[in-house]
């Protein structure tokens, strides 16, 4: 959330200047396309047809720019989602599991160590061509997929601090390989924490089990569904 929260206007700013440097530039570059033009026209004796062609190619030509820049503004977190991807291209694999991330989802971090711990985290959201508002810090979901070392001799979060009985919501159960996993939905009891009543739009997962995985969850509840799903189709890898 703080990463998004501090790229979010370097990437606005640079998108509103290029904009603007396109617009400023519009009129010199169709000055000078409407000369090369006509120069071009009185040498080769072209059509009225031709001509009306090639002016109709020039102003969509000065309008890819624009066109490049709004699907971005409107697909703000699906954009980065896709980039982070090409640039992690090993983000799904695991120490001993291949977890397929959706194509949208911000991979923020990943890395495997050679005792068997590894781990990919990041963040998610919908952009405004989706209907949502990137830009309210509620509307994003952190998430993390992570493996304990071969021997656990560490005792992870999940371990420690398990959810209360009174604070679980629901039980999801799933299936990896022969391994079983529970994901606990929950809402934590701090008492400086949030209403409780908000849980029906904000949910807090975590999920282990008698195997090595664990993986946690917290955004807006609409969010969940691709959570379980992106949880349910961790495959094992020997």
């Amino acid at each position: 959330m703080t990463l998004f929260a501090v790229l979010l206007p370097v990437v606005l700013g640079g998108l509103a200047f290029a904009a603007y440097w396109c617009l400023r530039n519009n009129g010199k570059w169709g000055v000078q396309a409407e000369a090369a033009q006509w120069l071009a026209q009185r040498h080769s004796k072209t059509s009225p047809r031709e001509r009306a062609w090639h002016s109709r190619g020039i102003r969509f030509a000065l309008c890819i720019p624009a066109l490049t820049v709004l699907p971005i503004f409107l697909f703000l977190p699906e954009t980065w989602g896709i980039l982070s991807h090409l640039r992690q291209r090993q983000s799904g694999n695991l120490s001993s599991y291949r977890v397929t991330i959706p194509a949208t989802w911000i991979v923020l971090y990943h890395q495997e160590e050679a005792d068997g711990r590894s781990w990919v985290n990041g963040i998610t959201g919908k952009g405004i061509g989706r209907g949502d508002n990137p830009f309210r810090y509620d509307s994003l979901s952190d998430w993390q997929v992570r493996t304990t070392s071969f021997s656990q001799p560490e005792m992870t979060d999940y371990d420690r601090w398990p959810p209360k009985e009174n604070d679980i919501l629901s039980r999801h159960p799933v299936n990896i390989g022969n391994e079983s996993l529970t994901c606990l939905d929950y809402w934590p009891s701090y008492d400086w924490g949030p209403a409780r009543s908000e849980s029906a739009t904000i949910a807090h997962v975590t999920c282990g089990g008698s195997g090595r995985l664990r993986a946690t969850f917290d955004g807006p509840r609409s969010q969940l569904p691709v959570f379980y799903r992106t949880i349910s189709g961790i495959t094992p890898q020997r």
